[in-house]
């Protein structure tokens, strides 16, 4: 064998052991790319989720703002002074019923004493 076919043989020889070599090291670039555009797109469908998250409380902020709050306001507006004329009336109720309870005693008393007159 002359040299240049021993050299030949040898750069034959050394490609085809490179080649096995990197073979599992091209695929694990390919797989490592793969991944990482899996990845990338986890990312966007994650940012698209969190649009539509941060889209949703801003609806549910402006129903809030524009239904909700306004109604508890109108239901508070009805409600306190409601309230109000009932604290103030139920101590006249009270008073009242102290009263019709006062009017059945001398009622009681009285029809007693009318049917011993008669």
């Amino acid at each position: 064998m002359t040299d240049n076919e021993l050299l030949l043989a040898m750069s034959d020889l050394i490609d085809k052991k490179m080649t096995e070599q990197l073979q599992p090291l091209k695929q694990d670039v390919r797989d490592m790319k793969q991944d990482i555009q899996e990845l990338k797109q986890e990312s966007r469908d994650m940012k698209q989720d969190i649009q539509n998250i941060k889209q949703d409380i801003r609806k549910i902020n402006l129903r809030i703002e524009n239904e909700i709050n306004p109604n508890i306001n109108l239901i508070l507006e009805n409600y306190v002074p409601a309230s109000k004329r009932y604290e103030d009336t139920s101590d006249k109720i009270e008073a009242m019923q102290a009263d019709i309870d006062l009017l059945k005693i001398v009622v009681t008393e009285h029809s007693g004493k009318l049917q011993a007159i008669s």
